[in-house]
């Protein structure tokens, strides 16, 4: 909007032709439309880069939710041990013993199982009511007590088993939170990494894109000075034909490297040497201006002088804010943790656009 506020005034002072001034509007929408361009790629590239971290990201999720999966299994698992098991087959062959009212070896089945399990609070159960059928039996024995003392340890061990078992399952509610916001703690801080590369990404791209604007404003500008040129100085072919050569190199490289050019430093090294060359021939272009007094004082000529120095001075500009975002970004790459997720996550050193000479 400041260009084309630029262009109007500089037509309503008549210090360039109604035609000249679209052609500079054009150059303007030209190289806006470049820049609309570039910035689609670069959220092209963030599209494609956030859907690889979310693929990552729900990775790692998945990895961990089995982890907690085989931890709670573990933790919570009530299989009987093979001591109990064992335990269980005596204590069931007292159980024929005591259906067939004999209960003397029912009483040494019951004992074997508690050998095997002492802290099984069910053979201790099954004492207790054989010393109580014994004790129907053959009242003047004292069985009475020998049950009540196997009821007694019998309720003791299963208090105990209460209580561990509850202790055991703030454990592990314990253990899933806390893994819980290790897990959210860890995704946390990689999403923050995450972001922080991928702003001063963005950043490197789009001073890349304000480069490639004013580059191409710089082109379209150039046969604007060479018509003005050329009505002075028809005969000088051979500086008209370099410069028309060196922009359609420009123009070429600019072409070929695409919007993400600052991601290949081949690429943008092809883009600086093209860009010195075109710089080379247009400043034969001035050197020829400085022999004719008539060009040099011309309105339209220094109109058109004015607006390619303008853009020169942003291109060196865009160009030192291009390769201060690349030093930031490098920099970061090399530190710790963020060299790890690069590294992960695809992210590499970008190239510096070389200043022209």
């Amino acid at each position: 909007m400041e260009d084309m506020q630029k262009i109007e005034k500089m037509k309503k002072e008549g210090r360039i032709t109604h035609e000249q001034a679209e052609l500079l509007l054009h150059a303007v929408n030209e190289s806006e439309q470049r820049k609309q361009e570039i910035l689609e790629d670069i959220k092209a590239l963030k599209t494609s880069r956030k859907n690889k971290v979310k693929g990552f990201m729900g990775l790692g999720l998945v990895l961990a939710l089995v982890a907690i999966s085989i931890l709670l299994h573990l933790a919570v698992s009530q299989s009987p041990g093979r001591d109990v098991q064992k335990a269980l087959k005596e204590f069931s062959q007292s159980a024929v013993y005591l259906e067939k009212q004999n209960y003397s070896q029912a009483i040494v089945a019951i004992e074997k199982g508690i050998q095997r399990a002492p802290r099984f609070f069910l053979g201790y159960t099954m004492l207790g009511v054989t010393y109580r059928l014994m004790h129907q039996i053959d009242p003047e024995q004292d069985f009475e007590a020998l049950a009540t003392e196997a009821f007694v340890k019998a309720e003791t061990l299963r208090h105990q088993q209460d209580l561990q078992s509850r202790r055991k399952f703030t454990g592990v509610v314990f253990l899933v939170i806390f893994l819980v916001l290790i897990i959210s703690a860890v995704c946390l801080l990689l999403v923050l990494l995450y972001n922080a590369l991928v702003r001063r990404e963005g950043d490197v791209s789009e001073s890349w894109a304000l480069v490639a604007t004013y580059c191409q404003r710089k082109h379209d500008l150039i046969p604007l000075v060479m018509d003005v040129v050329k009505e002075f100085v028809g005969h000088e072919r051979e500086t008209f034909k370099a410069v028309s050569e060196a922009r359609s190199q420009a123009g070429s490289a600019f072409q070929k490297a695409g919007a993400m050019a600052g991601e290949d430093a081949q690429k943008l090294g092809d883009i600086n040497g093209a860009e010195e060359a075109l710089n080379l021939a247009m400043g034969k272009v001035s050197a020829l201006a400085e022999q004719y007094p008539d060009l040099k004082t011309n309105t339209n000529y220094l109109a058109m002088q004015h607006q390619l120095e303008e853009t020169e001075n942003q291109i060196a500009y865009a160009r030192q804010q291009y390769n201060q975002k690349v030093k930031k970004f490098n920099t970061g790459l090399r530190a710790f943790p963020f060299n790890l997720l690069a590294a992960a996550l695809g992210f590499g050193a970008k190239p510096y656009f070389a200043a022209s000479e």
